[in-house]
């Protein structure tokens, strides 16, 4: 089968090629602009309504989308929500367009677990509402609606929704984590008790592979994570044995980490860091029979010795 990867040369980019070239894909991938590492990728140019898909296209069975505008640590566009429309709905629905005039038979849409909100006590399952918080949890809700609308009933849509994804060069709240421990800041989270889903990138790109291929995952939607829900405290421990160093961590009662967030601006990313957000996989799991292949603390540990690599 002929996959064609977007996104390619970005951090779950590179670890889904690998697997797909591994599983026998014949992989094509796209890129935003040329780049010197990836001789055979496919430039495509800025993903909105516009974008010319025409040549990358040729021969595909199944398109796997994972290019994005996504969460920014320091914002500076002007209106943040034009252009997550821009790239994540417009672009979105560009290409499945393209994709169902050459003949795509499959297409693989990783989106975000935001779509279902901020979470809660419970697990979240794909049965529970849609309703996004964020900018860009909004413009991925919305990219899943329009690629289905696009798509008809002429292609294959496939969802899986994933929380944070962690591995080697991992940007964002992730590798901000492994730097903070890398560097022995003190971290004020030792009484922090929560509860958080995550998904390693190998696992991740193990759930896409599957998804690519199996028969019964056509027109569903899959939360995707890994095998076991983790804390905080679990996490930094994990980068710390990766990182070949003791944390310091010292307690401060988490309502008091809320307010001084909240002072601050902060109140999202501090929730991010020490909120609770389950989700099942029981879905996945019964119905495509997907296991992940790494265990979090290993692929934790890994992600961190990379990281100082």
């Amino acid at each position: 089968m002929k996959v064609m990867v977007t996104g390619a040369s970005g951090f779950v980019g590179g670890e889904v090629l690998r697997t797909l070239s591994a599983d026998r894909f014949d992989v094509r991938a796209t890129v935003r602009s040329p780049r010197p590492g990836m001789p055979g990728a496919m430039s495509i140019g800025a993903i909105d309504a516009d974008t010319d898909w025409s040549g990358a296209l040729q021969g595909v069975e199944c398109v796997v989308h994972l290019a994005a505008r996504v969460h920014v640590l320091q914002e500076r566009a002007a209106d943040p929500v034009a252009e997550f429309r821009t790239v994540n709905v417009e672009g979105t629905r560009r290409l499945a367009e393209a994709a169902v005039g050459a003949g795509v038979r499959r297409f693989i849409f990783v989106s975000s677990i935001g779509v279902h909100g901020a979470g809660g006590g419970l697990p979240i399952s794909e049965m529970d509402p849609i309703a996004p918080v964020t900018p860009y949890a909004a413009s991925k809700a919305d990219a899943e609606l329009a690629l289905r609308m696009a798509a008809g009933s002429a292609m294959e849509v496939v969802v899986l929704r994933a929380p944070l994804v962690y591995g080697p060069t991992a940007p964002g709240n992730f590798a901000r984590l492994v730097s903070l421990v890398a560097r022995g800041v003190p971290l004020p989270f030792a009484s922090v008790r929560n509860e958080r889903s995550v998904l390693g990138v190998t696992n991740l790109a193990s759930a896409i592979s599957l998804a690519a291929r199996a028969l019964d995952a056509a027109g569903e939607a899959f939360l995707v994570a890994d095998s076991r829900v983790v804390s905080l405290t679990e996490m930094i421990a994990w980068i710390g044995e990766g990182l070949g160093r003791k944390p310091a961590l010292w307690p401060v009662p988490p309502d008091l980490l809320r307010l001084g967030a909240s002072a601050f601006g902060r109140s999202r990313e501090m929730e991010q860091l020490i909120g609770s957000l389950t989700v099942s996989t029981e879905k996945i799991v019964q119905m495509l029979g997907w296991r992940p292949p790494w265990q979090t603390g290993d692929a934790m540990r890994l992600a961190a010795s990379s990281w100082r690599r």
